[in-house]
């Protein structure tokens, strides 16, 4: 397992050190450091270069796609490179480029992963538009929470979509426990929102929604590479065991075995048996017999019949 991620992991610098050399994510990485990293380093940086090399191949769609000049290819790269168009927050590649001035200016990180995202989009009525709401939900969510707007008017920073359900948030002036109290703030919000503008026209309620999230403080001249390496994986582990802890919660409510489950499907059977329980209340209310199982139909038929 450990060979095959440093193997995947020196593939993917070799390709970002040639088409993007002047990258700052690459930056201090080389195949002899990869090769050296404890299993834990290997995996966090695993996740890191994931979002970043789907970055890579969507701008490599796109340009492929476009047939303007090279000015207009590289300037529609570099505003996509920044800005991610769902969330309309900054994407991985702006995250992942941070400086150290920028990262030393901040005094703590939040990371924030969407529940179910998988399932809204696999079984919401509009066939995957769901999980474009959900995200830009939580895009505005974030920009209302780090903006000093009406909700945290002292608070401010900057939020990030880092990829697929990952989003993390860099605060300015915000002790760790503040940042923890401003997730499950973003969590009902978000809640509220998807149930005010979306879950009757999707048929998903807000019940196995929200986000997992995990904080983590900001030491003052911490080196760029030590807050990936340290303060990331700190918030990082927390928001993986609030995960572990909800879809357990989840599996003791449904009956299921959280041992022979995956977190990501707990959330999408919750929805199914959701939506089930609610069209079987819908029939039984038409008074109509396709809400009756076999059984019940014979059962009703045998006591008329006396």
């Amino acid at each position: 397992m450990r060979e095959e991620l440093i193997s995947d992991l020196i593939e993917s610098y070799n390709s970002l050190a040639k088409d993007y050399p002047t990258s700052k994510f690459i930056a201090g990485l080389s195949p002899e450091k990869i090769s050296a990293m404890s299993f834990d380093e290997l995996k966090s940086l695993h996740t890191r270069m994931d979002s970043v090399m789907r970055g890579v191949k969507d701008i490599y769609k796109l340009k492929s796609s476009l047939s303007q000049s090279e000015s207009s290819r590289l300037a529609f790269e570099n505003r996509n490179l920044k800005t991610d168009t769902i969330s309309g927050l900054p994407g991985a590649y702006a995250f992942y480029n941070l400086t150290e001035e920028e990262i030393r200016s901040k005094s703590a990180l939040l990371l924030l992963d969407l529940n179910c995202l998988k399932g809204v989009n696999d079984l919401s009525e509009s066939h995957g538009l769901a999980g474009n709401f959900y995200i830009a939900t939580m895009g505005e969510v974030i920009r209302d929470y780090t903006g000093g707007t009406k909700l945290l008017p002292l608070d401010h920073g900057t939020g990030y979509r880092q990829g697929g359900d990952e989003f993390a948030i860099l605060f300015d002036n915000c002790s760790k426990e503040q940042a923890r109290k401003i997730g499950e703030r973003i969590n009902l919000k978000l809640k509220e929102l998807w149930q005010e503008r979306h879950a009757k026209a999707e048929n998903i309620s807000e019940k196995y929604l929200g986000i997992c999230y995990g904080a983590a403080s900001i030491p003052d001249k911490i080196t760029r590479e030590n807050f990936f390496r340290e303060v990331y994986a700190e918030a990082e582990s927390e928001f993986k065991e609030m995960k572990l802890a909800n879809a357990n919660n989840i599996c003791n409510e449904l009956g299921l075995d959280p041992e022979n489950i995956s977190n990501r499907d707990v959330g999408m059977i919750g929805i199914n048996r959701e939506q089930a329980e609610r069209k079987k209340s819908l029939l039984i209310s038409q008074g109509t017999e396709a809400s009756l199982s076999g059984i019940e139909r014979r059962k009703t038929n045998r006591t008329q019949s006396t």
